[in-house]
């Protein structure tokens, strides 16, 4: 054998357990975790105001006082100087009585606090030069805020900075983490940022520093005497003590309210819209700071319009800080911190503006899970002798009480006093009572002036437990209403609201609706008969006038049939009836209470329907309408007994299953009397009184073609749905067993569909392709590589030639599995069933058209700008366009109306989600979820939300820097290349086979084939050399990942020399090299770039060569294809 080729068989050691195993998703009742391990540490209570030293050992210094001793010493502002315990008293000033300047004793001061909180509050040396350089530094902070266009037009700009914190690489890797957001708004200049700054600063010091050893992002303090806000847009910061915890939390620094059209002053300091001009375009700027930080402002954000936007007055941006951001941080905040400096202007500058902000969101979002806690601060206080002013508990009962008349004495505020009292249909008399028609919870800090610092650091304490108080308050809700958002679903929450928010500002947000998108039910019997239910509220005949009793009264006749055919089915001992009682009726009853959370509240008067189901109520808002408008006060209200419906709904069940065993008892003494009565009899019988029934409950209930599921087999709600008909519906295996016929033992033909058998007499039979009982497998492995798939396909038709070339080569093949090209090379032989000549053509094809550059890519000193700015080394439109052109467009990966060819072969391809990096893979076919994933299967319920083929083509191939990230426009769910976690998708093709086929999931399959995409001893030449690049910033941490661990990642022998080892030590040796196989070719010279589309036809017509002169390698390939087809 030439050594060119490389043909393996065993090799050496599995990975440990661990690095196989990504985090599972979230089960429908999470354990309730808690905001943080390690509370925020308690100050002692103060003695007249003198907090007592801490125990650290910092500070010590020669003592000011005379005994000259390096020791411990306490800080004493007033007297600038530092003591230690003996010599503290001894002090003038310090002697029993006397007193300071504000009438108090002189404060003992820990050095460590002063120093830390001198650093934040004094910045009176700082010059604007300085404070520009700061700012530059913050825009990698920035979540989303409002630009400019070219034409001058208000834009919404995500920055992903959301995506970027939870990105960051954490010690402890979290099975599922539930991010707490807290969002500080209030007046201009009144010190919003500063506490945010403090309370990092604070926890930074406790916390475990990030792991890339760099400090944790705090905002920006203003110069004093500057008039303008401080921040632009809103910022996002990690809260360092819970960062790594299972609930971390999130500061946003929301732009003033007060700053009206002047730009804030970290704004000032970007480019406009982070957009380069030409004349920025310079050779050298790569290593222009300023420069790199523009583009890291470019580099994650995400662009939408404005549809609001559409005169002068809505295109200011006093307009998007006063009616956008509300609506998106009240939809979303669990606490709200509000922060005014003067407390006796609260009255007259800042309740209408509080109340304002809150009454123009709360009627923009529907079924909230709970209302935000609110925590208003009197930031720098003057500092008076009372104790009580500093107790939180105290300070909200009387700044309560001074307030109390206050929404009395102002017009429009009495106008809303009027409006809650009839939407609570009781008097509202007062601000606090007022308050909590917004909010669940309020409470008052105060916050001193600068001065007492051991005061101030108590504060900040009180203020961070109550935080931490609220956002636990507000998890436990969430969690009992079952909707606590994990990370990853949090993110499609907001993209969803981006998306709405920026198109409609009247129309609210409908969380439920949403968490459906998102939140799929669970695959099994009560979650099968929820999602027939669902379907026929939405899609019935009856659907104006149903309710939950007629629902499940039709619903009965349906559910019954499906529950003897199942018990007939899995041949369970006793009758139908007896195994109701004893085990279908739980199911039953949960499905009914579980439906019951989805239906609507029954309220209604002349404002309008309540349209919040019984979870939205929670968060105690009233009854609001679809519209938004709050209509009235109380809870959710519906005549829906659950007692009366569920003894009706069991009795219907009860008596259709009764009145099906009377038929089936019948058809069994009539087939007695033709001859022996078997198992097979009863199932026959059995599936035929189904099928009768089926028509009549589809016919009788709406349009049948309608109601399509992708996760449960509407059939006999028992299955899972593996197999879509030409009509769209898909069924289980058992049903087409039952309701088609066998020409072969590996083929079900079906001549309809058996929910709508009249409407779908089909001139040919739709063929349905099984793997007989215990029957092997055969497995087709294909890297990725980019241009280099032109080696697996080489290698594919010299295979292909040693057979015959009769057969295409997939017909050898019951799974491929792929990743980035080996994923789109596997759409096209197995999806699309391309024959391996035209395959090899469209790729070409592809290849040549996806790789077009952006422009500026090729020109000296512009190639990262370009790619930064894009997102992307090359165009997304011409790939897209590419992949539509050859796949078709609106072509689903699964189920819809395809021809019978595109499901023969099973398919898989992978990718990476682009918040959790959580690797996924696509497929054409449905299978099981296991109890412990290593990776997730993505699967929609709702058909028009597939993928389609070119979707998931572009999916697997996403590849940074290469191309942008794909976002699936149905659920928001971005995806990038599949090679970040399986470049050689060995180990998930052969977990994809276990799963699949549950038969022989302990027996090695009859041949996996791994394909790799070419090797050389040399190392490849980089496309982009990104190791220039000092990873400071998130974008350039991403890419610097990339390009660090593309040498690990895609060293696809290592990975199949681990996969090898395993099957050996697990599975024992013998036999095994003959039924796992490698085959490389080793090139002559340096591996070419993914990207190198220059390199495409010199390397095809070198595998050629190689392979011309290397047949026994493909021959013996062959003939284990040939002899795995006999079974």
């Amino acid at each position: 054998m030439n050594s060119n080729l490389s043909i393996s068989k065993s090799l050496p050691a599995l990975p440990p357990s661990d690095s196989l195993v990504t985090p599972q998703l979230l089960a429908d009742q999470p354990e309730i975790p808690l905001l943080t391990d390690r509370p925020s540490p308690q100050l002692p209570a103060h003695s007249e105001l003198v907090a007592l030293p801490s125990q650290n050992t910092l500070g010590v210094r020669l003592c000011d006082g005379g005994c000259q001793r390096y020791i411990k010493v306490y800080i004493c502002v007033l007297c600038d100087g530092g003591f230690c315990d003996d010599c503290w008293p001894l002090q003038f000033p310090h002697k029993p009585g006397k007193l300071g300047p504000d009438g108090l004793p002189h404060e003992r001061t820990d050095s460590e606090v002063v120093e830390r909180l001198r650093g934040t509050l004094d910045v009176s040396d700082r010059t604007p030069q300085e404070q520009q350089e700061l700012h530059k530094s913050d825009e990698d902070t920035a979540w989303f805020g409002i630009a400019r266009d070219e034409a001058d037009l208000p834009i919404f700009q995500d920055y992903g900075r959301y995506a970027a914190i939870l990105a960051e690489p954490q010690a402890n890797i979290r099975r599922n983490r539930y991010p707490q957001l807290v969002s500080f708004i209030g007046q201009t200049g009144a010190g919003k940022s500063t506490l945010i700054k403090i309370l990092i600063d604070k926890e930074e010091k406790s916390a475990n520093a990030r792991l890339n050893g760099a400090r944790f992002p705090s905002p920006i303090t203003s110069l004093a005497n500057s008039n303008l806000p401080t921040s632009g847009d809103v910022h996002l910061y990690s809260d360092p003590a819970t960062c790594g915890e299972a609930c971390p939390m999130m500061y946003a620094d929301c732009e003033g309210m007060e700053g009206g059209e002047n730009v804030p002053q970290g704004a000032r300091f970007k480019l406009k819209d982070g957009v380069a001009t030409p004349s920025s375009l310079l050779p050298n700027a790569s290593h222009n700071t300023q420069f790199r930080r523009l583009i890291r402002r470019r580099a994650g954000n995400l662009t939408r319009d404005l549809a609001w936007a559409t005169n002068p007055d809505s295109q200011k941006r006093e307009y998007a800080v006063t009616q956008l951001y509300p609506r998106l941080l009240y939809t979303f905040s669990d606490t709200v911190v509000y922060v005014l400096k003067n407390s006796k202007s609260f009255e007259s500058a800042v309740l209408g503006k509080l109340l304002k902000w809150a009454s123009s969101s709360i009627e923009k979002s529907v079924n909230q899970p709970t209302l935000p806690h609110l925590i208003i601060v009197l930031n720098a206080t003057e500092v008076v002798p009372q104790e009580a002013l500093w107790d939180t508990s105290q300070a909200t009962k009387e700044f309560m009480r001074d307030i109390a008349g206050a929404v009395q004495r102002d017009p429009e505020r009495g106008r809303l006093l009027v409006t809650w009292s009839q939407r609570k249909s009781r008097r509202i008399e007062n601000t606090e009572e007022l308050l909590k028609c917004f909010y669940s919870t309020t409470t008052v800090i105060r916050i001193p002036a600068k001065g007492r610092y051991m005061l101030l650091e108590s504060q900040v304490t009180k203020l961070r437990d109550q935080i931490l108080r609220c956002c636990q308050a507000s998890l436990e809700t969430k969690n009992q209403v079952r909707m606590l958002a994990t990370a990853e679903k949090l993110q499609l929450y907001l993209q969803s609201a981006f998306d709405h928010f920026s198109q409609d500002l009247d129309t609210p947000f409908d969380f439920i609706k949403e968490a459906i998108k998102i939140n799929p039910l669970p695959r099994d019997f009560a979650g099968n008969i929820v999602k027939l239910a669902i379907a026929i509220k939405d899609h019935g005949h009856f659907n104006l006038g149903a309710d939950i009793p007629r629902i499940f009264n039709e619903l009965s006749y349906h559910v019954a049939s499906c529950i003897v055919l199942d018990s007939i089915r899995q041949g369970l001992p006793g009758t139908p009836a007896t195994l109701f009682r004893n085990y279908y009726s739980v199911p039953c009853f949960e499905a009914l209470n579980e439906f019951k959370e989805h239906w609507p509240c029954g309220f209604n008067n002349k404002s309008g329907i309540c349209a919040l189901t019984e979870p939205g109520h929670a968060s105690g808002k009233g009854h609001q309408s679809s519209s938004g408008k709050i209509i009235g006060s109380g809870g959710y209200q519906s005549d829906f007994n659950l007692e009366n419906t569920s003894s009706e709904w069991n009795d219907k069940l009860v008596s259709n299953i009764a009145e099906i065993q009377r038929e089936l008892e019948s058809k069994r003494k009539r087939a007695e009397k033709d001859g022996p009565y078997d198992d097979d009899n009863e199932q026959a019988m059995a599936a035929e009184v189904h099928s009768a029934r089926t028509k009549t409950f589809f016919d009788r209930i709406g349009n049948v073609s309608l109601f399509i599921s992708h996760l449960a087999c509407f059939s006999c709600l028992r299955e899972l749905p593996e197999h879509p008909l030409k009509c769209g519906h898909v069924l289980c295996t058992p049903c087409v067993e039952a309701y088609g016929y066998k020409p072969d033992k590996s083929v079900i033909k079906l001549k309809c569909c058996p929910l709508h058998p009249s409407n779908t007499m089909w001139a040919t039979p739709w063929e349905i392709n099984i793997k007989p009982r215990y029957a092997g497998v055969r497995i087709l492995s294909l890297d990725g590589g980019g241009v280099r798939g032109i080696v697996e396909l080489e290698v594919l038709r010299a295979i292909e030639e040693e057979l015959g070339g009769n057969l295409h080569i997939q017909a050898f093949f019951d799974l491929m599995v792929g990743t980035s090209t080996g994923g789109i090379i596997a759409l096209g032989l197995g999806v699309q069933h391309w024959p391996l000549e035209k395959c090899i053509e469209k790729f070409v094809t592809l290849a040549k058209k996806a790789f077009q550059p952006q422009k500026g890519i090729n020109t000296w000193g512009l190639s990262y700008l370009a790619t930064l700015i894009h997102k992307g080394k090359y165009r997304t439109q011409p790939f897209e366009k590419a992949l539509q052109e050859e796949f078709g467009e609106k072509k689903p990966l699964f189920g819809g109306e395809n021809s019978v060819n595109q499901f023969k072969i099973k398919v898989a391809v992978t990718s990476t989600t682009n918040v959790e990096s959580e690797p996924v893979v696509l497929t054409n076919y449905n299978r099981p979820e296991p109890s412990n994933p290593q990776y997730r299967f993505e699967r929609s319920d709702y058909p028009e939300k597939e993928l389609c083929i070119w979707e998931t083509a572009r999916a697997t191939s996403a590849a940074p820097p290469y191309f942008k990230c794909f976002t699936d426009p149905h659920t928001n769910q971005g995806y990038l290349d599949g090679a970040f976690y399986h470049n050689n998708p060995v180990w998930v093709a052969f977990r994809e086979h276990q799963l699949i086929w549950s038969d022989i999931s302990s027996l090695h399959p009859d041949i996996l084939l791994s394909i790799g995409t070419g090797r050389a001893e040399s190392p490849s030449p980089k496309s982009v050399d990104f190791q220039q690049i000092d990873p400071k910033t998130y974008t350039e941490q991403i890419w610097s990942t990339v390009d660090s661990s593309l040498k690990h990642l895609l060293n696809c022998d290592k990975r199949w020399a681990q996969f090898s080892e395993a099957m050996i030590q697990t599975r024992g040796s013998e036999g095994t090299p003959r039924k796992y196989i490698r085959m490389n070719v080793r090139l002559s010279s340096a591996v070419p770039p993914l990207d190198a589309i220059q390199c495409l036809s010199a390397l095809q017509e070198e595998v050629q060569e190689i392979l011309r002169d290397n047949k026994k390698a493909t021959e013996e390939i062959a003939h284990r294809l040939v002899a795995s087809t006999f079974f």
